[in-house]
């Protein structure tokens, strides 16, 4: 038995070219790995913002139906601009100020809400600043939700 011999012409084992390859390719496919990651981790926060928005409405409707017979008579009413509840002093004035806070905690200093209630039709507005799907800083999402009340 004679261990077989390599000629000089035969190669044995792998060359630094083929390393350089597999090092290369290895390197493509875990930037396309993170990119996956950073992509899935704005998705996420984008989804979060949306879901905020649906349970901070859901709350105000909630506190509006409580309060049927302001809500109707439009106590709740308020424009986007100022991003503040009313303050005290009422219900409608303590639970719109009340909401205004939420806001903020939940979709950051960029969030604001307005209530728009004719005819036993109110509308609830939220918008913020998109911070989880788009990259673009100057996103704005808005979310609106119709309330019944008779």
């Amino acid at each position: 038995m004679n261990p077989k011999r390599h000629s000089p012409g035969t190669q044995s084992g792998t060359t630094l070219i083929e390393v350089l390859v597999a090092v290369v390719v290895l390197s493509i496919g875990l930037l396309g790995i993170a990119g996956l990651q950073l992509s899935a981790l704005r998705n996420t926060q984008g989804a979060y913002e949306r879901s905020a928005a649906v349970i901070l409405a859901n709350s105000l409707a909630e506190r509006m139906a409580a309060d049927r017979a302001q809500a109707i008579a439009g106590a709740y009413n308020m424009a986007m601009g100022g991003c503040t509840g009313p303050g005290g002093g009422s219900l409608a004035g303590v639970n719109l100020t009340a909401w205004s806070t939420e806001i903020k905690q939940m979709l950051g200093d960029s969030g604001c809400g307005s209530v728009n209630c004719a005819a036993g039709l109110c509308v609830v507005t939220i918008q913020w600043q998109d911070r989880g799907g788009e990259a673009r800083a100057d996103m704005t999402a808005q979310m609106a939700m119709e309330v019944r009340l008779q």
